[in-house]
């Protein structure tokens, strides 16, 4: 399992995973949901005994343990919610329950989440179950902050990160983003969806460019996967042209990036969106457990 199946083994005892973790591990069978891929499982000869038990994310399927909660200060039995894939909590945070709704994530990561009742595949994007029975998430991740960090870090060393976050970057962004003739790749942190491992990458380069026009091709390029996510579901979705927005990158300057890089969409900031999620699934869970 992933993580939260282990720390939820330890607070309860009970070994299980929901299916937005299951599919994530790709050994689940994510278009058809019909349980773990005995084909995938046996080519690879890992024993399927040994994987837990798939349930609805917010299911109550233990209770604290007496040690745990003495431990943590806590009641034992408290009842103990399943936790799901943070992106597919999140797009129940932000109140997207429907197909075509749209969730961009800019934080450390660059993502964005499609929800879509059709699963088609496609080697350009993760597909992936979603937290609503029925839907599954199309979806794309690369580096955000993490890019930007280490470009602060590299590059702007003369300026500290107040200044380069409140004055640097909103001047980058409203004088740059049009002039730059420098390009980037943005696998500076490798990309997921890729068997061949890849690498980060500036290109256009001349002598007249600056380490502002660095900072906004890096501002393009951690876009472009997210751009071509977009169009790739717009060929058979019908998507909701007002795409919800969360995570800590999010401010005026960042969404000015959003209106450029995405015409015809509209942008509704939903902050604390995966924890938000959460809550609403163990409230759900607490009602079916009743």
């Amino acid at each position: 399992g992933h993580l939260n199946t282990y720390i939820y083994k330890r607070l309860t005892g009970v070994w299980a995973t929901d299916p937005t973790n299951a599919s994530m591990t790709g050994m689940y069978e994510t278009v058809t949901g019909k349980g773990w891929s005995e084909e995938i499982c046996g080519t690879f000869g890992i024993p399927m005994e040994k994987l837990p038990p798939i349930m609805e994310a917010g299911t109550v399927a233990g209770n604290l343990k007496p040690k745990v909660a003495e431990a943590c200060g806590l009641k034992a039995g408290i009842p103990v919610a399943l936790g799901g894939n943070d992106a597919a909590t999140a797009q129940v945070g932000a109140g997207n329950t429907k197909s075509g709704e749209i969730l961009n994530i800019s934080g450390s990561s660059e993502m964005v989440s499609i929800l879509s009742d059709t699963p088609k595949v496609n080697d350009k994007y993760y597909l992936r179950c979603s937290a609503t029975p029925g839907l599954w998430q199309i979806f794309a991740i690369t580096a955000s902050g993490f890019a930007l960090d280490w470009f602060r870090e590299e590059f702007y060393k003369d300026m500290d990160a107040r200044t380069f976050f409140d004055k640097e970057m909103p001047d980058v962004i409203a004088h740059n983003l049009n002039t730059t003739e420098v390009g980037f790749l943005p696998y500076i942190a490798g990309d997921r969806q890729s068997l061949e491992p890849k690498r980060g990458a500036f290109t256009g380069l001349t002598l007249q460019a600056t380490r502002k026009d660095f900072l906004a091709a890096i501002f393009l390029g951690i876009h472009q996967p997210i751009q071509e996510t977009i169009a790739l579901a717009e060929e058979f979705l019908t998507l909701n042209k007002t795409i919800k927005l969360t995570g800590g990158m999010v401010d005026d300057a960042f969404l000015q990036i959003k209106h450029k890089l995405f015409p015809g969409y509209e942008f509704t900031v939903k902050p604390d969106c995966p924890v938000l999620g959460n809550v609403v699934l163990a409230l759900e869970g607490l009602k079916r457990a009743k």
